[in-house]
């Protein structure tokens, strides 16, 4: 019996999404090269993450990862009042764990030399009856399917669909990380091997600790995660929170040292105001907090012709979902699924596969939009 011809697969984006895409579709004996547009290593964006059972059981199923080498297990989560009592507390086992530890652990079973960076993708073009990818460099690398995994500000999106863009959901999440040594020790032992959350009328703030920035899990390696969700005015607020240290205005998020020191003064003087005394010192002992906007996106397809974007370069989900990340793996796992399952038949598969994660993006962005509401967030 003749074996199915393997198509050659370019992926645009070398964070998780595109790592989780590039390691399965290589499993299944494809060529994969990836194109990173940054021209250093990708670190340290982002805080804090939960992974869902599914993307864990893949990444051990590889031996990529395992629950114990990738995250700080939850025992219990738990709610305060205005006080700091506890109000609400039961068991949770949650598995916390971080941007750096799950990138660095895909990173790690993904070739050198199929990994490239300082490619910036500028546009698509075809030859010969297949996509061409053209970088800022000038040179061009043509594949039998070329895979969007850019993120929100996906270029691969903005050539299948350019009327689509990101949509304000009218919130910020301020964010901090840091080293649990740097915080008072009853803070760390409140908050160790707990989800805790705190909830206002109209903002609502979660911390967790997440493994150290080389993926520590001891007890004083480990860092403390928070999140803080804010309404935010478009107008009147949003524009003068991005525009960073340097006076560069940001479109969606403000890195770690560069939010402006008076924003950062705002940001404690609010936690002062209208936290519990634990979580406002959570806040005060962050030595650099940064800033992550909040938008909603959906595409109508994930696929054309043989181009396919998928992660937040297809469908954006609220973070209170806590699947992003999962999702955007889970979208990579199916690909190679449907491929496998059609012979490599790109236009057997694509469709197939399209319509299954298209049903799963719509369930999560639903949830996200009433967990959201629920707790007096966005618009």
């Amino acid at each position: 019996m003749q074996q199915p011809r393997l198509p050659k697969v370019a992926v645009i984006g070398g964070s998780i999404a595109g790592l989780s895409t590039g390691i399965a579709l290589r499993c299944l004996g494809c060529e994969v090269q990836i194109y990173e547009q940054s021209p250093t290593p990708l670190r340290g964006r982002g805080g804090g993450l939960v992974v869902q059972y599914e993307m864990l059981d893949w990444m051990a199923s590889h031996d990529i990862a395992t629950l114990a080498t990738l995250s700080i297990p939850g025992v219990e989560r738990q709610f305060l009042d205005r006080d700091g009592r506890v109000i609400q507390r039961f068991p949770d086992s949650t598995p916390f764990t971080s941007w750096d530890a799950v990138f660095h652990q895909l990173r790690e079973v993904f070739p050198e030399a199929c990994y490239h960076h300082a490619y910036e993708c500028v546009r698509l073009s075809a030859a010969g009856g297949q996509p061409v990818a053209e970088f800022a460099s000038g040179e061009r690398v043509e594949a039998d399917l070329i895979i969007g995994a850019d993120g929100v500000g996906s270029v691969i999106r903005r050539h299948l669909f350019p009327d689509v863009h990101p949509v304000y959901a009218g919130y910020v999440a301020w964010r901090g990380v840091f080293p649990e040594s740097l915080a008072p020790a009853e803070v760390v032992e409140t908050l160790a091997r707990r989800f805790t959350m705190f909830q206002a009328r109209d903002f609502h703030l979660l911390s967790y600790l997440i493994p150290g920035e080389h993926g520590e899990l001891e007890a004083g390696s480990r860092r403390l995660n928070w999140v803080w969700y804010w309404n935010t005015d478009e107008e009147r607020e949003l524009p003068d929170i991005l525009l960073d240290t340097d006076g560069r205005a940001h479109r969606s998020s403000v890195p770690a040292g560069k939010v402006q020191q008076r924003h950062v003064a705002t940001l404690r003087q609010r936690a002062e105001q209208h936290l519990p005394a634990m979580l406002a010192q959570l806040v005060h002992c962050t030595p650099e907090p940064f800033i992550q906007v909040i938008y909603d996106l959906q595409t109508p397809a994930m696929t054309k012709d043989s181009i396919a974007i998928l992660g937040d370069s297809a469908c954006v989900v609220r973070p209170h979902t806590a699947a992003g990340t999962s999702k955007a793996s889970g979208d990579a796992v199916s690909l190679a699924q449907h491929l496998q399952a059609a012979d490599f038949d790109l236009s057997a598969a694509l469709p197939r596969w399209q319509t299954e994660r298209l049903a799963v993006a719509e369930r999560l962005i639903h949830h996200g939009w009433r967990l959201a509401r629920n707790s007096g967030l966005g618009k």
